[in-house]
């Protein structure tokens, strides 16, 4: 027998025996899919107009002063779609306009949008659960609403310019606006410039909304708020009711409050009852290491006021602070509770 041939030949078939149990080794390596590909992918199905640049609304059919409507090519929301593509890391631009929609960040993490004076006739929601919180929406530019804010469970929210309008023959619902009102659960929130034009009062639709700006709640109670400028140019009833902790208003602007009926609101939670009715334009209660720069109050446009500062309970182990009070107008009173954690260094009238 050739043994050299012998050798050679079983060297081959082992040779060949071992590349064939190698190959399902190959098959175990599933490679990640690339991100930017995905993203890519995604808008190159959802382009409709490619005139416009990637970042550009418009190139996914949503435009201003036009309906919404569902995309034609997957037959969702067009909105959905848009978020689908900035949460997967597309900055989009929202141009000057009004879109006639609403903006809704449910089940959202991680997403960066730019207004150019972008008016939406709906509300603006910010809106997560105990067990699904919203988390890192940035919203730079300046973004207004003919309707409302809303904000629960959320953490690490920054908008650079929140402006709410009141209009009814443009909001969605035609009714007026309800304001902003930050409730449950929102952690680490900041707003450079926030505007309220006015709120509504009248009917059932409003019979929850007590005050132009509403920071309040508990279990979690907010926490970590930043408003550099706020201006509350009108309300049918309060000015603004501030209850949570690390709260830090640098300027607060209130010029008319009490304006429309109040007959239909209810007590809010933690006060005490008749007090709803009691108007006030900035009411403090449970107002926790907390503090307000500079809150300017203009009274001479409020004929139903009541109190122009309410100074309401507090945890004295976590007072909070309000460094300078401008009062003008007639009605310049103040109401302090007992039981009040709050100090105002200085009233200037």
């Amino acid at each position: 027998m050739n043994y050299k041939l012998f050798i050679s030949g079983v060297f081959i078939m082992l040779l060949i025996a071992c590349k064939s149990e190698s190959k399902p080794e190959k098959n175990l390596i599933i490679e990640a899919s690339d991100p930017k590909m995905d993203l890519a992918v995604l808008i190159n199905e959802l382009t409709l107009e490619d005139k416009y640049p990637q970042n550009d609304v418009r190139r996914y059919g949503v435009f201003p002063d036009l309906t919404v409507g569902n995309h034609p090519k997957t037959g969702q929301n067009k909105m959905n779609e848009i978020l689908n593509l900035a949460e997967m890391g597309l900055e989009l631009n929202f141009p000057e306009g009004v879109y006639k929609t609403v903006l809704n960040f449910s089940n959202r993490n991680g997403v960066k949008l730019h207004f150019d004076k972008a008016a939406f006739i709906g509300a603006i929601l910010i809106n997560g659960t105990s067990e699904q919180k919203i988390k890192n929406i940035n919203l730079t530019g300046t973004l207004l609403s003919y309707s409302s804010f809303s904000s629960t469970y959320n953490s690490g929210v920054a908008i650079d310019s929140l402006i709410i309008k009141n209009d009814k023959t443009i909001n969605i619902s035609n009714l007026n606006s309800s304001g902003c009102n930050i409730y449950i659960g929102t952690f680490s929130l900041s707003i450079n410039y926030l505007e309220i034009e006015g709120i509504g009062s009248v009917g059932d639709q409003f019979r929850y909304t007590p005050a132009a700006l509403m920071i309040h709640g508990k279990s979690p109670s907010p926490e970590d708020i930043l408003i550099k400028h706020a201006n509350i140019k009108s309300s049918d009833r309060h000015g603004a009711y501030l209850s949570g902790k690390f709260i830090e208003i640098n300027k607060l602007f209130i010029t008319s409050v009490g304006l429309g009926e109040i007959e239909n609101m209810p007590k809010i939670a933690y006060t005490k009852p008749g007090e709803e009715k009691e108007i006030t334009a900035v009411w403090l209660k449970d107002f926790e290491d907390s503090n307000i720069g500079d809150l300017h109050i203009n009274t001479s446009s409020s004929p139903k006021l009541n109190y122009a500062l309410y100074l309401d309970s507090g945890d004295i182990n976590f007072p909070s602070t309000v460094s300078i009070v401008h009062l003008a107008g007639k009605n310049n009173e103040v109401k302090r509770s007992p039981a009040t954690n709050i100090d105002v260094i200085y009233f200037k009238e």
